[in-house]
């Protein structure tokens, strides 16, 4: 039964970033530790860790620049990995999506937070709207955890 969880697990963690919507069944399901073995932890783990350099690394240099007057106004820390939600957010949006959707466990307070500011942000949301509104390969009555509203 053990490589049946690793199995699963290891090809929730494959899929590609396109998918977006879980079948029904597994957004009911709570999953419970055994179906986070140690490697999934450690890989979670790993991606935690690699998260609290670059937010220092980002924190240092923006505080040691000085920007000119009009230029302070467009530097906001949105709680994003480099303040404002960019390209290296949406990468890992995706990695939000499989930690939020599979229960998978996040004890580090900046992931948390980090969590919750990637769903509510609104791109996000748009996003996640328009793979619900593309219902053509998921019976309409699925849809994900994140809610558009």
């Amino acid at each position: 039964m053990l490589w049946f969880v690793l199995l699963f697990v290891k090809c929730i963690l494959g899929l590609l970033v396109s998918e977006l919507i879980v079948p029904q069944f597994l957004l009911d399901c709570e999953f419970e530790d055994i179906f986070c073995p140690d490697e999934v932890k450690t890989d979670l783990k790993r991606i935690y860790k690699l998260q609290k350099p670059r937010r220092k690394q980002f924190l240092q240099t923006r505080n040691s620049v000085t920007l000119s007057e009009s230029a302070q106004g467009n530097v906001n820390d949105e709680g994003f990995l480099f303040g404002e939600y960019g390209i290296v957010d949406a990468f890992f949006t995706s990695t939000v999506f499989r930690i939020v959707n599979y229960s998978l466990p996040c004890e580090n307070e900046f992931a948390k937070k980090y969590i919750e500011a990637t769903k509510n942000h609104s791109l996000v949301k748009e996003w996640i709207k328009l793979a619900v509104e593309e219902n053509s390969y998921y019976e309409q009555n699925e849809e994900p955890k994140f809610q558009t509203s």
